[in-house]
């Protein structure tokens, strides 16, 4: 393990790739949020979804449920066709499932919306304006990546290879997971995302698209989110932030044992990067889940 080594970022995707290519997307006048999801998605188009904006998509209330093992259909198009067919599990808006199914979708829409793939768009129009040349989908083994997890699926260890399956068979970048990258690289996007845009000298998003992506989206019934993040708000249940971050702190985690997590009140960022899978996918998740909190804790301790 050395100092700038590519971690296998996993679900840190949604808010640092994808979501931030939709407001990217939305500052640019080529979409926006309150659209319904269909008219990007024609082939969505069905009684059930029909009210279901892009919005819901990136606050997890579209209905949609949590999973769906899209990596096992033959071919990206007949993954696609599988997850157009999945059907919701509660109705659009009436709870919030965390769903790596929202992003599938959201990812086509960048790239329906840009003319580029996810990865094209993010690099051309926010990692590389802010000189960060490590955040790479599909990095392959040329690169300094750590090595992640043997994936019984590919029957090989993976080394600059996505671990979710999923966004594998949408080649790599799916837009629920596939970005990698370094603790020095998000500290640099949690850096922007603190100055309301600024980084170093430049701006990098207008002020009020970063207000609106830190701030709770959803109604008091449902739990908060942001656009593409977590919000810490106490009285919500688990939060993987542990309970002395402030109210409106934003963050998220990923499956492969990430973290980044940031309290823009008393200006903390809290970084966690492992491979927790190379050990295997599951039988772990009930420790780690365990073990988050804790750590927060314990760093808030020390910092205070």
């Amino acid at each position: 393990m050395e100092i700038g080594r590519l971690f296998d970022l996993a679900s840190l995707t949604k808010p640092l790739a994808t979501a931030l290519a939709m407001m990217r997307l939305v500052e640019q006048g080529k979409l926006y949020l309150e659209q319904p999801a269909y008219q990007w998605l024609p082939q969505w188009e069905r009684e059930e979804t029909l009210s279901i904006t892009l919005l819901d998509l990136l606050t997890h209330r579209s209905g949609l449920p949590a999973w769906a093992p899209l990596f096992q259909q033959p071919s990206r198009e007949a993954a696609w066709q599988a997850l157009l067919k999945t059907p919701l599990k509660v109705a659009p808006g009436a709870q919030v499932i965390y769903s790596c199914l929202n992003f599938l979708l959201l990812a086509e829409v960048v790239r329906r919306a840009s003319g580029v793939s996810l990865s094209t768009y993010c690099q051309d129009q926010i990692y590389r304006l802010m000189g960060l040349t490590d955040l790479l989908f599909n990095p392959g083994p040329n690169h300094e990546v750590l090595e992640t997890a043997h994936c019984p699926w590919r029957q090989r260890r993976l080394v600059g290879e996505v671990q979710d399956q999923n966004a594998a068979r949408f080649d790599g970048e799916g837009g629920n997971a596939g970005l990698f990258g370094t603790a020095a690289d998000l500290f640099a996007l949690a850096r922007m995302l603190l100055n309301k845009g600024r980084f170093e000298a430049g701006r990098i998003f207008g002020a009020t698209t970063i207000q609106r992506m830190l701030a709770n989206q959803n109604q008091v019934n449902l739990l908060p989110r942001g656009i593409g993040w977590d919000v810490f708000e106490p009285g919500y249940g688990y939060y993987s932030c542990g309970d002395l971050f402030s109210p409106g702190s934003f963050g998220h985690i990923g499956y492969t044992g990430t973290g980044l997590w940031v309290d823009p009140h008393e200006g903390w960022v809290i970084i966690h990067l492992s491979h927790r899978v190379w050990y295997g996918a599951e039988h772990q998740l009930n420790e780690m889940k365990a073990f988050r909190p804790l750590l927060h804790n314990a760093l808030i301790g020390e910092m205070r």
